[in-house]
């Protein structure tokens, strides 16, 4: 008997599932199918008033208000007192083509009564009544349904977050509309109540974390009652901390989308990102929810706090794999001179320094080529992984008219495994120029700009 009971209680289940919304809330509520599912046709207007009184009269007084209400809002012009009393006592509206098709009436636990009445008009009669501002606010009214409707079907395919975007974006019009002609399900408040619910059940989770690197696997799913599911094409918002040219940090951001296993796989994409850090990922669903605090900012509000309870932060502690690196930076004056006074290894070795790599100054006594230097560093610093060797040189002095020096610079990078002096990433031609009072000034900013876009490039790679 225990298992035939299970069996029926499992295809009721079923049949519910297979039934869909409507009379999930029609079983819960103990309210009329109807009342859910009163979808207008081409041939057919609906609508439902609803009552709530001491005595039963009262109550249907009240839904017959109701409904002239929201039929003054479906014409875009009042209905006359001749109107409501033909509805309130016969039941119909003989010129819309309008007669009461359903009642339902319920008394509570406090004693009031519930009546709800529906009605069902003939289009093409009731449409001729129109005002073009009513046509205009119907509009509206199949924009919000159809948009909520385009929501639960990217949810059915596991597209959440791109469901939830129609969802909001239905109730920042709902918030701008007229809706008593909306049935009741596709509301604001219900709508926020669905997406918050929607929100609940995504979790975001890390997989396969690479902290040194940074990088890792984010996963997103959907929390059921028995097992989770994957949120395909789900956007995330990714934000961290990076260091410009002036080494002043700044916020960074990238948006990333999940595939049909809800995973997508993170690096930093800025190779300026700090040495140490935390990596947060947050649901894509900023802006959406900025419109909807045009709307209501209490249900942003909401909305923004759900959205935080979904997110996390990834800490991390970048290490460079490679390895100490050796730093050789070579200069050359207009006229083709090489210039070893070592200032632009200093300056570079300090960068890597700075941002947590152990980087030791090689500078070179002798204009040599590259593989003379990449021998001597080998043979020098034993403990070294690879050799940052740069060349750059002066090719161009202008002084304008206000005495400002400009020097141009050109040059290229070139980063050398120290165990093997294979190429590790060889840059382009790179170009910079410095500014200054003087020409020793100009020269000073011209080839600290170009060190700089050199360590930008290699640092990309030295980890």
């Amino acid at each position: 008997m225990r298992k035939l009971r299970t069996r029926i209680s499992v295809l009721i289940l079923l049949v519910l599932c297979l039934s869909g919304c409507s009379l999930m809330k029609s079983l819960e509520s103990g309210l009329p199918l109807w009342y859910f599912g009163s979808r207008n046709t081409k041939t057919q207007v609906f609508f439902v008033g609803e009552g709530t009184a001491s005595t039963q009269r009262q109550a249907e007084l009240i839904a017959f208000t109701d409904l002239t209400d929201k039929l003054s809002s479906y014409l875009g012009t009042p209905t006359s007192r001749s109107v409501y009393r033909e509805l309130s006592t016969d039941g119909t509206i003989a010129a819309y083509g309008l007669a009461v098709s359903e009642r339902f009436v319920r008394t509570g636990e406090d004693g009031n009564v519930m009546v709800l009445i529906r009605v069902v008009a003939d289009r093409s009669i009731l449409d001729s009544f129109r005002s073009p501002e009513a046509v205009e606010l119907g509009t509206r009214l199949d924009r919000i349904e159809a948009l909520i409707l385009k929501g639960d079907e990217e949810i059915k395919q596991g597209h959440d977050i791109t469901g939830l975007r129609y969802y909001l974006q239905s109730m920042v019009l709902s918030g701008k509309t007229d809706t008593r002609n909306l049935r009741k399900e596709y509301s604001f408040d219900t709508i926020l109540d669905e997406v918050l619910y929607v929100l609940g059940t995504i979790e975001m989770t890390v997989q396969d974390p690479h902290p040194e690197i940074p990088s890792c696997t984010v996963s997103v799913r959907r929390r059921g009652s028995f097992i989770s599911s994957p949120v395909a094409e789900c956007p995330v918002f990714t934000s961290f901390e990076a260091v410009d040219g002036r080494y002043e940090t700044y916020n960074d951001s990238y948006v990333f989308s999940t595939d049909s296993k809800g995973l997508f796989h993170f690096t930093a994409v800025n190779p300026n990102i700090l040495a140490s850090g935390t990596v947060t990922f947050m649901l894509g669903l900023s802006d959406e929810i900025s419109e909807v605090a045009e709307v209501s900012e209490s249900a942003a509000r909401k909305l923004r706090e759900a959205m935080l309870d979904t997110s996390f932060n990834f800490a991390y502690q970048k290490k460079h794999s490679m390895g100490v690196i050796a730093v050789t930076a070579l200069e050359y004056s207009s006229s083709g001179q090489y210039i070893s006074d070592g200032t632009s290894t200093d300056y570079i070795a300090g960068l890597f320094e700075k941002d947590g790599a152990q980087a030791i100054s090689s500078p070179a006594e002798y204009d040599l080529q590259d593989l003379f230097l990449v021998d001597s560093a080998a043979s020098r610093f034993p403990d070294a992984g690879v050799l940052f060797l740069s060349r750059s040189g002066i090719i161009e002095t202008v002084v304008s008219d206000t005495g400002v020096t400009a020097v141009s610079m050109e040059g290229s990078v070139t980063l050398y495994n120290l165990r093997d002096s294979s190429i590790v990433y060889s840059s382009g031609i790179v170009y910079a120029t410095g500014f200054g009072n003087s020409f020793e000034e100009a020269f000073e900013n011209g080839r600290n700009t170009i060190s700089d876009i050199f360590y930008s490039l290699v640092k990309a790679v030295y980890v």
